[in-house]
């Protein structure tokens, strides 16, 4: 496969010696050692490490802390070590104990062969126990999108103690080997936006809570942020690039935006979106079959471009996990879901164009990504096999739940037939069943 088995060759290889191997599984100790402390059983594992030091607590999501980190790898290929800072990031995820992050290294790092940069995130993934949706969503969107977030998976230790196997991914955002923005200081910007369902209502005084609920969460409503229909869905426009725009950046991305808005029902909304990235995005979404909408991604290159949806992202409570589903909607294989609950794919994909472009670029994707991507799970499942055991050993939530202080919360988001599988093996071939059934289903639907 290209890049769904994205980890670098020397650990691909390392990995089929092991298996051949009659080397031992890893398993943590049995003689009452907490099970916190199994930092010095990780790179039995083929993944690499990354032990962070930090000079104090890590939080909050909004003040930084100063922080040492070292990255270990088997081969000894992506060893480093930098001085940088972290913080906690995310917004439900940073509820629970196995905390997600955000680094930002003092001096560009490349981590497990990704490209350089300062800013990174730290996936926990807690609410998906086969570990594999996020990763194996980034890397196959990376494969048919021109801009995607690339993954590797990494254990991480903080202050010495094991905090269990994480995807490591870059920043959204402008820079070098990302997001191609250019950014100017007037009309003419490229720019980077989100469209946050969580943000209905903003400032309306009938909605309080959910103003309360987006400005508490860090979403200032006014500053860097403004609505538009959606064909008849109001949605808030949160400005990432440019971090703090002009009175003239902020008309210009709010006019354009405004525009494509009003044309999704015709087929003129092709002048200001382009419709291959729009498609392909579009495909990875419903083959995820992806029901949490909140965080929808545009970005304009240049005042001479057409803007592009990505990156994808929140990709964790997919593939039939989550019990939270729109009205009329299971969450079964076999149905259209993202088409019809998106506030731009929704009245686009009823245009000409829309099925067009959808038919050509699936079929496309079919024989060569799509059909990879199944056989890509098997060997995914394969690299993991290890590590989940240390990661499941550090948090006991299999069958379980989530711990949030300290405590397992059968959480809302999950299904009854999700937590009722007791081992990950289940959980990985449940990734599996649903992907290969998913395929087969919109490929019948688009060629029937």
């Amino acid at each position: 496969m290209k890049k769904i088995l994205s980890f670098p060759l020397c650990l691909c290889l390392a990995l089929c010696c092991a298996l051949l191997s009659a080397c031992e599984t890893v398993n943590p100790p049995d003689d009452g050692t907490d099970p916190i402390q199994l930092s010095k059983y990780v790179q039995q594992t083929e993944i690499p490490t990354l032990e962070i030091t930090a000079q104090q607590a890590i939080d909050s999501k909004y003040d930084y802390v100063p922080a040492s980190f070292t990255m270990t790898s088997e081969s000894g290929v992506y060893d480093f070590q930098a001085d940088g800072e972290i913080r906690l990031r995310g917004n439900y995820t940073m509820t629970h104990d196995k905390k997600p992050y955000r680094i930002k290294f003092s001096q560009k790092q490349s981590p497990i062969g990704m490209d350089s940069s300062k800013s990174w995130y730290l996936l926990a993934e807690t609410t998906d126990f086969s570990l594999m949706r996020n990763y194996l969503g980034y890397t196959y969107a990376d494969d048919i999108l021109d801009y995607s977030l690339r993954a590797r998976y990494v254990q991480v230790t903080v202050n010495g103690e094991y905090q269990g196997l994480y995807v490591m991914t870059d920043k959204k955002g402008e820079g070098e080997d990302r997001i191609p923005i250019q950014l100017t200081d007037n009309a003419n910007t490229g720019w980077l936006l989100e469209i946050d369902n969580r943000a209905i209502g903003g400032d309306n005084p009938e909605n309080e809570e959910a103003y309360e609920y987006c400005r508490n969460e860090g979403i200032v409503f006014g500053v860097n942020a403004f609505y538009v229909d959606f064909a008849g869905d109001l949605q808030a426009c949160v400005i990432s690039e440019p971090g703090e725009p002009t009175a003239v950046q902020f008309q210009a991305i709010e006019q354009y935006m405004t525009a494509l808005g009003s044309s999704l029902y015709g087929e003129d909304y092709t002048s200001y979106l382009d419709l291959d990235s729009m498609v392909r995005y579009y495909i990875v979404k419903e083959l995820w079959h992806d029901t949490d909408v909140g965080s929808v991604f545009l970005y304009r290159e240049n005042a001479a471009s057409k803007a592009k949806m990505g990156p994808v992202w929140d990709l964790d409570l997919t593939l039939g996990i989550s019990k939270i589903v729109s009205e009329g909607k299971t969450n079964s294989y076999d149905e259209w879901y993202y088409r019809d609950i998106n506030c731009i794919i929704r009245p686009a994909s009823r245009s000409a164009a829309f099925q067009s472009a959808l038919r050509s670029n699936w079929n496309a994707l079919y024989s060569a990504e799509t059909a990879d991507l199944l056989e890509g799970i098997d060997q995914v499942t394969a690299f993991l096999s290890e590590a989940q055991q240390l990661n499941f050993s550090r948090w006991n939530t299999i069958g379980q739940g989530i711990y949030i202080d300290g405590k397992i919360n059968k959480t809302h988001f999950m299904s009854d037939d999700y937590l009722s599988m007791t081992t990950w093996e289940q959980h990985a071939a449940a990734v599996k069943r649903f992907l290969t059934e998913r395929v087969k289903w919109i490929n019948q639907q688009l060629n029937s």
